[in-house]
């Protein structure tokens, strides 16, 4: 990434040493050590959340082409638009479960 050699390190070492003092430089280097790695973690997991979805995307396109290439594209539609008619039966009959009940009336009274 950064191509910093020891000479660099040794002159913003001296640097440091002259504008922070002996006693605050340690921390200060703690502290910026910590912040880097966070840094790399961060940057890290991102390149790695973004190569998923990648991969991701592959595979869902090399699906669909094998889909179409099996003439199966059809079945696929038809499939989501028997899930969706399933869903409604669902949730109609869950609505129709929560309804309170009405009490017959007997005729033959």
């Amino acid at each position: 990434m950064f191509d910093i050699g020891f000479f660099e390190l040794l002159v913003l070492s001296v640097i440091g040493l002259v504008i922070l003092g002996p006693e605050r430089l340690p921390k200060v280097a703690r502290l910026l050590g910590a912040w880097l790695g966070k840094v790399k973690r961060a940057l890290y997991d991102l390149r790695e959340e973004v190569e998923q979805e990648v991969h991701a995307h592959e595979l869902k396109e090399r699906v669909k082409q094998e889909l179409e290439k099996a003439g199966l594209s059809d079945l696929k539609e038809e499939l989501e638009q028997k899930g969706k008619l399933l869903d409604n039966t669902t949730s109609t009959l869950k609505n129709q479960l929560k309804e309170p009940r009405k009490p017959h009336s007997d005729p033959s009274s």
